[in-house]
């Protein structure tokens, strides 16, 4: 591509990928974005934070499953850094200083509920039986009070809605349950799950053979796929215009 002229438009992480690879096959490239800076949805804060302390604005995790941003990662000579090697933590002030609370909480949690994963797995997991039933009647906070849980893992109870998107109150313990008893990071099918346990509009688009890269790296086609069920969603439920294809009941 010696000799040819490209013009990228958008400084995110997309941009900045597709610009070096054209640049090593030769071509001149510019780079456009209506921001001041780079990066798109990466964005790290770093003040007013003192003692090299951060936080993350936008996207900030990369799980081993994203094997393209892995490679790019290694190619320009950069690492990546584990983080919470013991789980998820709440930050909490008390009387003026900071408190941690909830190390290893993801164990805790585990642990506290082995009693109602296992009657789950024995019911097959079912959600249509009577221990989904049982389960399903008390929330994340009831079952708190109830095996009187300490202060740190209630703190990470509210930090659940990230998963969830909703707060212990309104969380069914079957969700919960149903988590642990697959035995991983709570994923699209439990949270799709849950949330119809919720009676939130909700609906689950499958796409063969592809991975959480899918909107960077999957195949054109179901690329093109997974914007026009965005599109339409959001036509739906934003704009309150689409077909019947989103009349989720």
């Amino acid at each position: 591509m010696r000799g040819i002229s490209v013009l990228v438009a958008g400084a995110g992480l997309a941009g900045l990928t597709a610009a070096r690879e054209l640049t090593t096959k030769g071509a001149r490239v510019a780079i456009i974005d209506a921001r001041d800076r780079v990066g798109g949805r990466v964005f790290t804060v770093r003040d007013p934070f003192l003692r090299g302390e951060h936080a993350e604005a936008g996207a900030d995790l990369i799980d081993e499953s994203q094997t393209e941003i892995c490679k790019l990662i290694a190619a320009v000579g950069l690492r990546t850094a584990k983080i919470l090697p013991g789980g998820f933590t709440a930050v909490r002030e008390v009387r003026g200083r900071r408190r941690i609370g909830g190390k290893h909480a993801w164990q805790e949690l585990e642990k506290r509920l082995r009693p109602e994963v296992r009657a789950f797995r024995l019911s097959e997991q079912r959600w249509d039986g009577g221990v989904a039933a049982s389960l399903g009647r008390e929330s994340v906070a009831q079952w708190l009070d109830r095996i009187g849980a300490p202060q740190g893992l209630r703190d990470v109870a509210i930090g659940l809605r990230g998963f969830f998107l909703a707060d212990p109150d309104e969380l069914s313990m079957l969700a919960l349950a149903d988590q642990f008893a697959e035995e991983g990071a709570p994923g699209g099918e439990q949270m799709f799950r849950a949330l119809k346990y919720l009676k939130k509009p909700t609906v689950m688009v499958r796409f063969p053979d592809e991975s959480h890269d899918l909107s960077r790296t999957g195949k054109p086609w179901h690329r093109v796929e997974r914007l026009r069920h965005l599109v339409g969603w959001f036509d739906k439920y934003l704009l309150n215009q689409g077909g019947e294809a989103y009349e989720v009941q």
